[in-house]
């Protein structure tokens, strides 16, 4: 899942807002992993209420580096 996220995250504009207890689980994987630099924030639902959600600010050189080993294996096969 962290990987999926992050190609994902590739396609998006930053930042990214995470809210889903899935996707923030897996951005933290991928923040101590060193892939993205994010961060724990309140932010707000389309209804306007507040929860905790993921702020994806940027995907790292290392992150960069791992999508690319990964479309090198993906091209392999």
């Amino acid at each position: 899942m962290p990987l999926a996220l992050l190609r994902r995250i590739s396609r998006e504009c930053l930042p990214l807002i995470l809210m889903s207890n899935e996707d923030v689980e897996a951005a933290a994987i991928l923040v101590l992993a060193g892939h993205v630099n994010a961060a724990m924030q309140v932010v707000f639902d389309r209804r306007g209420g507040a929860q905790p959600g993921m702020v994806v600010t940027e995907i790292t050189r290392l992150g960069w580096r791992m999508l690319e080993a990964f479309r090198s294996l993906q091209s392999r096969r």
